[in-house]
């Protein structure tokens, strides 16, 4: 039996579906600012996103400048006249609405939360994944929720674990495991931090990365195998 003590969760493709979530807060941020919308606008804004996150992992970008750039990109792409300030404040105001949770999440922090301290450890925007935390009632299983802009750095990188590991009070690396669909933030982060990592895979995708994960599970459900 592992003797781990503390589980870090990731949030977004890990417990809450965000492929939905979002979806579902740019269509309505943009019926509601009388712009249009289809699947193709849909999968060039998830795609633009999709490389921001990517270039704030690198350490590239912030949250602040991703914030508005993805909507001025979605803009110039398709000839859209708007205020891409309003319009990312507008997709705020509906994703932090949009709680959609990944099959099992519920069930198994419950099972967990009774044997270990668990703590939220996202990338995501901290005034969205604090209402999405408070309204999803998942709060009650949380000892804390810890957002990259809030600490001012981002997963994967050692200083946002270190400065997790200074004000959760957790000071033995090898009783601490990371859950995260995400091997480029989660697990590369875990790998950073010196801790287990556990890759929730429920495409069941081949690694391809310099990643090392400890555990694979395509269901959230078979930590109980592992914890």
């Amino acid at each position: 039996m592992n003797k781990f003590k503390t589980i870090l969760f990731d949030a977004d493709g890990t417990l809450f579906d965000f492929d939905k979530a979002e979806t579902f807060a740019l269509q309505n941020a943009l019926a509601e600012l009388n712009l249009p919308y289809n699947e193709i606008i849909l999968q060039v804004y998830k795609q633009i996103n999709a490389s921001l996150w990517l270039l704030l992992e690198q350490g590239k970008t912030t949250v602040a400048h991703l914030r508005n750039k993805r909507f001025e990109i979605l803009f110039e792409q398709f000839n859209l006249i708007g205020d891409p300030s309003q319009t990312c404040d507008m997709f705020f105001k509906y994703l932090m609405q949009a709680v959609f949770f990944l099959e099992g999440a519920q069930d198994i922090l419950e099972y967990l939360h009774k044997t270990y301290d668990l703590y939220l450890v996202t990338n995501g925007v901290t005034v969205v994944q604090e209402s999405r935390f408070a309204l999803s009632g998942i709060s009650k299983y949380f000892t804390a929720m810890y957002t990259s802009e809030e600490l001012g750095i981002s997963k994967p990188d050692k200083k946002y674990f270190d400065i997790v590991f200074e004000r959760a009070g957790l000071t033995d690396p090898k009783s601490v495991l990371i859950v995260g669909d995400s091997l480029t933030s989660d697990i590369t982060g875990g790998n950073n931090a010196g801790i287990a990592t556990c890759w929730y895979n429920p495409e069941n995708k081949t690694n391809t990365t310099d990643s090392i994960c400890d555990w694979q599970v395509s269901r959230l459900s078979e930590l109980k195998n592992i914890l």
